[in-house]
Protein backbone atom coordinates (compact mmCIF):
# COMPACT_ATOMS: atom_id res chain seq x y z
CA UNK A 1 0.00 0.00 0.00
CA UNK A 2 3.10 2.13 0.70
CA UNK A 3 4.64 1.55 -2.67
CA UNK A 4 5.06 4.19 -5.11
CA UNK A 5 4.82 2.04 -8.25
CA UNK A 6 1.25 2.92 -9.05
CA UNK A 7 2.85 6.77 -9.39
CA UNK A 8 5.58 5.36 -12.19
CA UNK A 9 2.89 3.65 -13.75
CA UNK A 10 0.90 6.72 -13.92
CA UNK A 11 3.67 8.91 -14.97
CA UNK A 12 4.00 6.00 -17.78
CA UNK A 13 0.76 7.48 -19.51
CA UNK A 14 1.70 11.23 -18.70
CA UNK A 15 5.28 10.83 -20.64
CA UNK A 16 4.45 8.39 -22.83
CA UNK A 17 7.72 9.39 -25.17
CA UNK A 18 10.04 9.37 -22.05
CA UNK A 19 10.66 5.52 -20.75
CA UNK A 20 9.67 5.71 -16.74
CA UNK A 21 11.49 2.60 -14.59
CA UNK A 22 10.54 1.98 -10.95
CA UNK A 23 12.92 -0.04 -9.10
CA UNK A 24 11.35 -2.30 -5.99
CA UNK A 25 14.02 -2.91 -3.26
CA UNK A 26 13.42 -6.60 -2.72
CA UNK A 27 11.93 -8.48 0.50
CA UNK A 28 15.16 -9.26 1.73
CA UNK A 29 17.45 -6.79 0.81
CA UNK A 30 19.24 -4.36 3.07
CA UNK A 31 18.32 -0.30 2.32
CA UNK A 32 22.39 0.47 1.83
CA UNK A 33 21.83 -2.93 -0.54
CA UNK A 34 19.01 -1.48 -2.44
CA UNK A 35 20.23 2.03 -3.39
CA UNK A 36 24.12 0.29 -4.32
CA UNK A 37 21.68 -1.46 -6.48
CA UNK A 38 20.28 0.88 -8.07
CA UNK A 39 23.92 2.97 -7.76
CA UNK A 40 24.83 -0.43 -10.74
CA UNK A 41 22.03 0.05 -12.67
CA UNK A 42 22.69 3.82 -13.38
CA UNK A 43 26.36 3.11 -14.18
CA UNK A 44 25.99 0.14 -15.86
CA UNK A 45 22.68 1.03 -18.29
CA UNK A 46 23.10 4.67 -17.89
CA UNK A 47 19.42 4.85 -18.82
CA UNK A 48 17.73 7.34 -20.58
CA UNK A 49 14.01 8.61 -18.80
CA UNK A 50 12.71 8.61 -15.80
CA UNK A 51 14.13 6.61 -12.84
CA UNK A 52 11.47 6.24 -9.61
CA UNK A 53 12.95 4.91 -6.63
CA UNK A 54 10.70 2.98 -3.92
CA UNK A 55 9.61 4.63 -0.86
CA UNK A 56 12.30 5.99 1.43
CA UNK A 57 10.48 6.11 4.34
CA UNK A 58 11.34 2.19 4.74
CA UNK A 59 15.17 3.07 4.67
CA UNK A 60 15.44 3.20 8.61
CA UNK A 61 18.18 5.63 7.96
CA UNK A 62 15.30 8.55 6.60
CA UNK A 63 14.35 9.32 10.46
CA UNK A 64 17.04 8.10 12.35
CA UNK A 65 18.85 9.78 15.03
CA UNK A 66 22.09 8.75 14.16
CA UNK A 67 24.21 11.61 11.88
CA UNK A 68 26.72 9.30 10.51
CA UNK A 69 23.40 6.83 9.19
CA UNK A 70 21.73 9.73 7.72
CA UNK A 71 25.30 11.07 6.37
CA UNK A 72 25.85 7.22 4.50
CA UNK A 73 22.11 7.36 3.33
CA UNK A 74 22.74 11.14 1.55
CA UNK A 75 25.87 10.21 -0.12
CA UNK A 76 24.25 7.32 -1.74
CA UNK A 77 21.29 8.97 -2.69
CA UNK A 78 23.90 11.94 -3.92
CA UNK A 79 25.43 9.02 -6.36
CA UNK A 80 22.76 8.95 -8.16
CA UNK A 81 22.05 12.77 -9.55
CA UNK A 82 24.10 15.81 -10.90
CA UNK A 83 20.92 18.29 -9.13
CA UNK A 84 18.47 18.18 -6.29
CA UNK A 85 15.26 19.82 -6.96
CA UNK A 86 13.04 19.97 -4.45
CA UNK A 87 9.45 20.22 -5.03
CA UNK A 88 7.77 18.40 -1.80
CA UNK A 89 6.74 21.52 0.37
CA UNK A 90 4.33 19.77 2.70
CA UNK A 91 7.53 17.36 4.16
CA UNK A 92 9.82 20.33 4.92
CA UNK A 93 8.94 21.08 7.67
CA UNK A 94 10.00 17.44 8.69
CA UNK A 95 14.04 17.07 9.53
CA UNK A 96 14.16 14.13 7.06
CA UNK A 97 17.47 12.92 5.59
CA UNK A 98 16.44 12.86 1.58
CA UNK A 99 14.83 16.62 2.91
CA UNK A 100 17.50 17.69 4.92
CA UNK A 101 21.06 16.29 4.76
CA UNK A 102 20.61 15.21 1.26
CA UNK A 103 20.34 18.76 -0.40
CA UNK A 104 23.75 19.60 1.47
CA UNK A 105 25.76 17.13 -0.45
CA UNK A 106 25.22 19.58 -3.55
CA UNK A 107 26.88 22.60 -3.94
CA UNK A 108 24.21 25.38 -4.01
CA UNK A 109 24.28 26.17 -7.44
CA UNK A 110 22.86 22.37 -7.89
CA UNK A 111 20.25 22.77 -6.01
CA UNK A 112 16.79 24.45 -6.06
CA UNK A 113 13.13 24.47 -5.57
CA UNK A 114 10.62 23.37 -7.92
CA UNK A 115 7.61 25.08 -9.10
CA UNK A 116 4.94 24.07 -7.03
CA UNK A 117 7.43 24.51 -4.07
CA UNK A 118 7.85 28.19 -5.41
CA UNK A 119 4.29 28.37 -6.00
CA UNK A 120 3.32 27.29 -2.48
CA UNK A 121 5.67 29.58 -0.68
CA UNK A 122 4.38 32.65 -3.36
CA UNK A 123 0.76 31.78 -1.55
CA UNK A 124 2.58 31.99 1.92
CA UNK A 125 4.49 35.01 1.53
CA UNK A 126 1.29 36.85 0.70
CA UNK A 127 -0.91 35.20 3.25
CA UNK A 128 1.36 35.74 5.77
CA UNK A 129 2.06 39.39 4.82
CA UNK A 130 -1.07 40.33 5.48
CA UNK A 131 -1.65 38.49 8.73
CA UNK A 132 1.16 40.68 9.53
CA UNK A 133 0.42 44.11 8.32
CA UNK A 134 -3.71 43.62 9.35
CA UNK A 135 -4.60 47.44 10.83
CA UNK A 136 -6.59 47.12 14.03
CA UNK A 137 -9.44 46.33 15.04
CA UNK A 138 -9.62 44.28 12.31
CA UNK A 139 -10.51 41.33 13.16
CA UNK A 140 -8.40 37.65 12.45
CA UNK A 141 -9.35 34.52 13.34
CA UNK A 142 -8.14 30.77 13.70
CA UNK A 143 -10.12 27.94 13.77
CA UNK A 144 -8.06 24.77 14.83
CA UNK A 145 -9.76 21.77 14.44
CA UNK A 146 -8.83 18.25 14.52
CA UNK A 147 -8.66 15.36 16.78
CA UNK A 148 -5.02 14.69 18.40
CA UNK A 149 -3.49 17.77 20.62
CA UNK A 150 0.05 16.43 21.28
CA UNK A 151 2.14 14.38 19.47
CA UNK A 152 3.86 14.26 15.96
CA UNK A 153 0.60 15.24 14.32
CA UNK A 154 -1.11 17.37 17.32
CA UNK A 155 -2.28 20.61 17.19
CA UNK A 156 -0.26 21.87 20.18
CA UNK A 157 2.55 24.34 18.33
CA UNK A 158 -0.26 25.57 16.27
CA UNK A 159 -2.05 26.61 18.75
CA UNK A 160 0.66 28.16 20.40
CA UNK A 161 1.70 29.88 17.37
CA UNK A 162 -1.70 31.10 15.89
CA UNK A 163 -2.27 32.79 19.70
CA UNK A 164 -0.34 35.61 19.10
CA UNK A 165 -0.82 36.57 15.32
CA UNK A 166 -4.39 36.89 15.58
CA UNK A 167 -7.40 38.32 17.70
CA UNK A 168 -9.17 34.97 18.10
CA UNK A 169 -8.64 31.57 18.45
CA UNK A 170 -11.33 28.95 18.44
CA UNK A 171 -10.24 25.18 19.35
CA UNK A 172 -13.03 22.84 17.64
CA UNK A 173 -13.68 19.59 16.79
CA UNK A 174 -12.70 16.35 18.67
CA UNK A 175 -9.93 19.23 19.70
CA UNK A 176 -12.20 20.55 21.81
CA UNK A 177 -13.38 17.69 23.16
CA UNK A 178 -9.93 17.36 25.20
CA UNK A 179 -10.51 20.91 26.33
CA UNK A 180 -13.59 19.74 28.11
CA UNK A 181 -12.33 17.05 29.46
CA UNK A 182 -9.77 18.99 31.03
CA UNK A 183 -12.07 21.30 32.38
CA UNK A 184 -14.33 18.65 33.72
CA UNK A 185 -11.84 17.21 35.13
CA UNK A 186 -10.56 19.65 37.09
CA UNK A 187 -14.00 20.07 38.90
CA UNK A 188 -14.52 16.25 39.41
CA UNK A 189 -16.59 15.52 36.52
CA UNK A 190 -14.32 13.77 34.36
CA UNK A 191 -11.42 11.23 36.44
CA UNK A 192 -8.86 9.78 33.66
CA UNK A 193 -7.44 7.83 36.71
CA UNK A 194 -10.70 6.01 37.41
CA UNK A 195 -11.33 5.09 33.98
CA UNK A 196 -7.44 3.71 33.40
CA UNK A 197 -7.98 1.59 36.27
CA UNK A 198 -11.08 0.56 35.39
CA UNK A 199 -9.92 -1.27 32.38
CA UNK A 200 -6.85 -2.64 33.94
CA UNK A 201 -9.53 -4.05 36.54
CA UNK A 202 -11.15 -5.48 33.45
CA UNK A 203 -8.53 -6.93 32.21
CA UNK A 204 -7.12 -8.63 34.72
CA UNK A 205 -10.75 -10.25 35.14
CA UNK A 206 -10.58 -11.68 31.78
CA UNK A 207 -7.11 -12.61 31.96
CA UNK A 208 -8.48 -15.00 34.99
CA UNK A 209 -11.24 -16.32 32.89
CA UNK A 210 -8.54 -16.82 30.40
CA UNK A 211 -10.45 -15.05 27.83
CA UNK A 212 -9.87 -14.91 24.19
CA UNK A 213 -7.14 -13.10 22.91
CA UNK A 214 -9.16 -10.73 20.73
CA UNK A 215 -11.28 -9.87 23.51
CA UNK A 216 -7.93 -8.58 25.43
CA UNK A 217 -6.49 -6.60 22.36
CA UNK A 218 -10.08 -4.66 22.51
CA UNK A 219 -9.44 -3.73 26.38
CA UNK A 220 -5.51 -3.33 25.29
CA UNK A 221 -6.19 -1.18 22.74
CA UNK A 222 -8.96 1.24 25.35
CA UNK A 223 -6.14 1.30 27.71
CA UNK A 224 -3.51 2.94 25.04
CA UNK A 225 -6.02 5.38 23.92
CA UNK A 226 -6.79 6.28 27.96
CA UNK A 227 -3.44 6.67 28.19
CA UNK A 228 -2.66 9.03 25.47
CA UNK A 229 -5.72 10.85 26.78
CA UNK A 230 -4.11 11.46 30.11
CA UNK A 231 -1.19 13.01 28.45
CA UNK A 232 -3.47 14.78 26.10
CA UNK A 233 -5.28 16.39 29.17
CA UNK A 234 -2.25 17.45 30.72
CA UNK A 235 -0.83 19.14 27.82
CA UNK A 236 -4.10 21.02 27.37
CA UNK A 237 -3.58 22.15 31.05
CA UNK A 238 -0.32 23.19 30.84
CA UNK A 239 -1.19 25.19 27.54
CA UNK A 240 -3.83 27.17 29.25
CA UNK A 241 -1.48 27.52 32.10
CA UNK A 242 0.78 29.12 29.32
CA UNK A 243 -1.88 31.46 27.78
CA UNK A 244 -2.71 32.81 31.02
CA UNK A 245 0.74 33.77 31.86
CA UNK A 246 1.42 35.32 28.73
CA UNK A 247 -1.69 37.09 28.58
CA UNK A 248 0.58 40.70 28.09
CA UNK A 249 2.21 39.75 25.41
CA UNK A 250 -0.79 39.22 23.39
CA UNK A 251 -1.89 35.59 23.74
CA UNK A 252 -4.91 34.63 22.87
CA UNK A 253 -6.61 31.70 24.68
CA UNK A 254 -8.74 29.92 23.25
CA UNK A 255 -12.35 30.55 23.34
CA UNK A 256 -14.53 28.12 24.77
CA UNK A 257 -17.19 25.55 22.74
CA UNK A 258 -20.82 26.47 23.42
CA UNK A 259 -22.43 22.64 22.71
CA UNK A 260 -21.89 19.22 20.88
CA UNK A 261 -23.36 16.77 19.26
CA UNK A 262 -23.23 13.34 20.88
CA UNK A 263 -24.19 9.50 20.74
CA UNK A 264 -24.64 7.36 23.59
CA UNK A 265 -21.21 5.61 24.44
CA UNK A 266 -23.41 2.24 25.33
CA UNK A 267 -25.50 2.37 22.19
CA UNK A 268 -24.24 4.75 19.94
CA UNK A 269 -26.65 3.60 17.05
CA UNK A 270 -29.21 5.89 18.92
CA UNK A 271 -30.27 9.35 17.51
CA UNK A 272 -27.70 12.10 18.03
CA UNK A 273 -28.85 14.68 20.22
CA UNK A 274 -26.92 18.12 21.10
CA UNK A 275 -25.80 18.62 24.65
CA UNK A 276 -24.07 22.05 25.64
CA UNK A 277 -20.71 23.05 27.52
CA UNK A 278 -22.66 23.73 30.58
CA UNK A 279 -24.47 20.78 30.92
CA UNK A 280 -21.05 18.53 30.90
CA UNK A 281 -19.93 20.49 33.62
CA UNK A 282 -22.70 21.10 35.84
CA UNK A 283 -23.41 18.92 38.96
CA UNK A 284 -26.71 17.05 37.76
CA UNK A 285 -25.53 16.99 34.18
CA UNK A 286 -24.36 14.63 31.45
CA UNK A 287 -21.19 12.23 32.22
CA UNK A 288 -18.53 12.75 29.31
CA UNK A 289 -17.77 8.75 29.78
CA UNK A 290 -21.22 8.30 29.27
CA UNK A 291 -21.44 10.07 25.53
CA UNK A 292 -19.35 9.98 22.43
CA UNK A 293 -19.06 13.47 21.35
CA UNK A 294 -19.05 13.38 17.41
CA UNK A 295 -19.49 16.99 16.15
CA UNK A 296 -19.39 20.52 16.69
CA UNK A 297 -23.19 21.59 18.06
CA UNK A 298 -25.31 24.17 16.63
CA UNK A 299 -24.78 27.16 18.70
CA UNK A 300 -20.91 27.26 18.29
CA UNK A 301 -21.58 26.38 14.56
CA UNK A 302 -23.25 29.78 14.63
CA UNK A 303 -20.64 31.78 16.80
CA UNK A 304 -17.93 30.29 13.73
CA UNK A 305 -20.11 31.87 11.52
CA UNK A 306 -20.85 35.10 12.91
CA UNK A 307 -16.97 35.49 13.54
CA UNK A 308 -16.12 34.61 10.43
CA UNK A 309 -18.09 37.14 8.29
CA UNK A 310 -16.84 39.64 11.45
CA UNK A 311 -13.43 38.92 10.31
CA UNK A 312 -10.63 40.30 7.87
CA UNK A 313 -8.68 37.38 7.67
CA UNK A 314 -9.82 33.36 8.54
CA UNK A 315 -7.49 30.04 9.16
CA UNK A 316 -9.21 27.02 9.06
CA UNK A 317 -7.67 23.67 9.60
CA UNK A 318 -8.97 20.86 10.36
CA UNK A 319 -12.49 18.58 10.94
CA UNK A 320 -15.11 20.49 13.02
CA UNK A 321 -16.52 16.43 13.37
CA UNK A 322 -15.37 12.78 13.43
CA UNK A 323 -15.45 12.63 9.60
CA UNK A 324 -14.03 9.39 9.91
CA UNK A 325 -16.14 7.46 12.28
CA UNK A 326 -17.49 3.83 11.52
CA UNK A 327 -20.37 3.41 9.12
CA UNK A 328 -23.68 3.33 10.70
CA UNK A 329 -26.94 5.03 11.04
CA UNK A 330 -25.07 8.30 12.14
CA UNK A 331 -22.19 8.81 10.15
CA UNK A 332 -23.48 11.71 8.45
CA UNK A 333 -23.62 13.23 11.57
CA UNK A 334 -19.91 13.77 12.03
CA UNK A 335 -19.65 15.35 8.91
CA UNK A 336 -22.57 17.96 9.38
CA UNK A 337 -20.91 20.70 10.63
CA UNK A 338 -17.53 20.33 8.69
CA UNK A 339 -19.52 20.57 5.70
CA UNK A 340 -21.91 23.35 6.40
CA UNK A 341 -18.65 25.73 7.81
CA UNK A 342 -17.07 24.99 4.40
CA UNK A 343 -20.33 26.17 2.52
CA UNK A 344 -20.64 29.16 4.33
CA UNK A 345 -17.01 30.47 4.48
CA UNK A 346 -17.22 29.95 0.41
CA UNK A 347 -20.29 32.60 0.98
CA UNK A 348 -17.55 34.99 1.97
CA UNK A 349 -15.15 35.11 -1.07
CA UNK A 350 -14.43 38.71 -1.80
CA UNK A 351 -15.47 39.71 1.55
CA UNK A 352 -12.86 37.68 4.45
CA UNK A 353 -9.81 36.16 3.19
CA UNK A 354 -10.02 32.86 3.79
CA UNK A 355 -6.94 30.40 4.17
CA UNK A 356 -7.72 26.84 4.46
CA UNK A 357 -5.02 24.35 5.05
CA UNK A 358 -4.10 20.63 5.67
CA UNK A 359 -5.00 17.51 3.73
CA UNK A 360 -8.02 16.48 5.88
CA UNK A 361 -9.56 20.38 5.79
CA UNK A 362 -8.69 20.27 2.03
CA UNK A 363 -10.20 16.78 1.46
CA UNK A 364 -13.66 18.38 3.65
CA UNK A 365 -14.13 21.17 1.54
CA UNK A 366 -14.09 19.12 -1.12
CA UNK A 367 -16.61 16.34 -0.30
CA UNK A 368 -18.75 19.54 0.53
CA UNK A 369 -19.07 20.23 -3.42
CA UNK A 370 -16.46 22.97 -2.99
CA UNK A 371 -14.32 23.92 -5.77
CA UNK A 372 -11.33 25.11 -4.04
CA UNK A 373 -9.99 27.94 -6.00
CA UNK A 374 -13.11 29.50 -6.24
CA UNK A 375 -14.31 29.57 -2.57
CA UNK A 376 -11.21 30.48 -0.77
CA UNK A 377 -9.19 33.11 -1.36
CA UNK A 378 -6.09 31.19 -0.75
CA UNK A 379 -5.87 27.21 -0.65
CA UNK A 380 -2.76 25.76 1.50
CA UNK A 381 -1.63 22.28 -0.16
CA UNK A 382 1.26 22.27 2.52
CA UNK A 383 0.19 20.72 5.49
CA UNK A 384 1.74 20.97 8.11
CA UNK A 385 4.38 22.31 6.36
CA UNK A 386 2.50 25.46 5.37
CA UNK A 387 1.03 25.85 9.18
CA UNK A 388 4.19 25.89 10.61
CA UNK A 389 5.65 28.82 8.08
CA UNK A 390 2.29 30.80 9.49
CA UNK A 391 3.66 30.10 12.52
CA UNK A 392 7.08 31.13 11.92
CA UNK A 393 8.82 27.97 12.41
CA UNK A 394 11.14 27.48 10.28
CA UNK A 395 11.39 24.64 7.71
CA UNK A 396 14.34 22.28 7.50
CA UNK A 397 13.63 21.49 3.75
CA UNK A 398 13.98 25.34 3.26
CA UNK A 399 16.93 25.74 4.73
CA UNK A 400 19.47 24.76 1.97
CA UNK A 401 17.76 26.58 -0.55
CA UNK A 402 18.12 29.70 0.82
CA UNK A 403 21.64 28.71 1.07
CA UNK A 404 21.91 28.76 4.95
CA UNK A 405 25.02 27.41 6.19
CA UNK A 406 24.75 23.22 7.46
CA UNK A 407 26.02 24.15 10.74
CA UNK A 408 24.27 27.49 11.40
CA UNK A 409 22.71 28.14 14.19
CA UNK A 410 19.51 28.89 12.58
CA UNK A 411 17.03 26.26 14.39
CA UNK A 412 15.23 23.84 12.10
CA UNK A 413 12.12 21.75 13.37
CA UNK A 414 10.77 21.25 16.59
CA UNK A 415 10.20 17.98 15.60
CA UNK A 416 14.11 17.41 14.39
CA UNK A 417 15.66 13.89 15.61
CA UNK A 418 19.18 15.31 15.63
CA UNK A 419 20.19 18.16 17.51
CA UNK A 420 23.94 18.14 16.69
CA UNK A 421 24.50 18.09 12.82
CA UNK A 422 28.38 18.50 11.51
CA UNK A 423 29.33 17.15 8.19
Amino acid sequence: AMSPRPVAEYLKGVFPQRNVMFMARNQDESPEDYLARVKDFVDKENPQGILYLDNLRFDPREQSKNYEERKAMARQLRALADVYVNDAFSVDHRSDTSVFELAYQFVPEDRAGGISLQKELEKLYGFEHELRTLEMPKESLAVIAGSKLGGKEGKLHLLKGFSNRVNKVRVEGLLAVTFLKMEAQKIGRYDIDSLIQKTHAKMELLRANNASGSDLKQFEKQLKNLENEKQELKEAEELMEFFNRHKSLGYVAPSKVADFVAVSAANPQQAPVVITRDEFLSGGGKRLEDWLIIDTGPEELETLKRESRGSALVFWNGSLGWTNMPSGPNVKYGQKATWDFAQYLATLAGKVKVAIGGGNTIADAQSAGLTLEEAFAVVLLGGGASQEFLIQVPLPGIQPLLNIPFDSPYITSASSPVENRRQ
